[in-house]
C-alpha cells in the first residue's frame, strides 16, 4: 500500500526515512524552512506535521517518535 502524502508530509517522511536519528533543527529547516527557530519552537512548529504523519503510517507499521538523541525524531518500524 503506497504513501499518498501531502507535501510537507513527504518531505518529513523523506528526510526520516532510512536516516536514523535526525536533527529537530534539520527537519524544521528541510520540512518548513525560513529562519531556524530556538529548538523548542522547531519542535512545537514540526510537531502537527509528526502528529498526521504518524496517523497516515498506522497502516504501514511505522512511526514517528523522539530518538534516544535528545532533540532528534526517528522513524521506525514496529
Amino acid at each position: 500500500m503506497p504513501l499518498d502524502l501531502p507535501p510537507k508530509l513527504e518531505l518529513l517522511h523523506a528526510a526520516l526515512d532510512g536516516h536514523g536519528e535526525v536533527d529537530i533543527l534539520s527537519l524544521h529547516a528541510y520540512v518548513i524552512g525560513g529562519r531556524t527557530p530556538p529548538r523548542r519552537t522547531a519542535q512545537q512548529h514540526l510537531g502537527p506535521y509528526v502528529t498526521d504523519l504518524n496517523r497516515r503510517l498506522k497502516g504501514h507499521r511505522k512511526i514517528v517518535q523522539p530518538g534516544r538523541l535528545k532533540g532528534t525524531y526517528a522513524l521506525i518500524s514496529l
